[in-house]
């Protein structure tokens, strides 16, 4: 075996830049021939979707909106502090505290 070498590499494979490399490798990967593509539509999704199991059970709804209050209120502080300059995502979070705390009401 030639010194440089490696064990199981095909010989000439370490010489190609790896560019050449990688497309060998790539071509070698793919399929000779394409399957045709069927001339029947994809079925139809046969429910609607089911409403989310957070919506669906209220303690759990209401365990994720006391966490997300949490956090805005941990960003106000940073944001009080200096520590963040609030970028327009978190402005938006901040302005939306008041909706948590009116779903909050509503579901204690």
């Amino acid at each position: 075996a030639p010194a440089g070498a490696v064990p199981g590499m095909p010989p000439g494979a370490a010489e190609a830049p790896k560019s050449q490399r990688r497309r060998r490798r790539k071509k070698k990967d793919e399929p000779e021939e394409e399957p045709e593509p069927s001339a029947e539509p994809p079925p139809a999704d046969p429910a609607p979707a089911a409403p989310s199991p957070a919506a669906a059970d209220p303690a759990k709804r209401l365990k994720n909106l006391h966490k997300k209050l949490r956090l805005v209120a941990e960003l106000e502080e940073r944001v009080a502090r200096g520590e963040v300059e609030p970028s327009a995502e978190q402005v938006d979070k901040i302005a939306r505290k008041q909706q948590l705390l009116d779903e909050i009401a509503q579901l204690e």
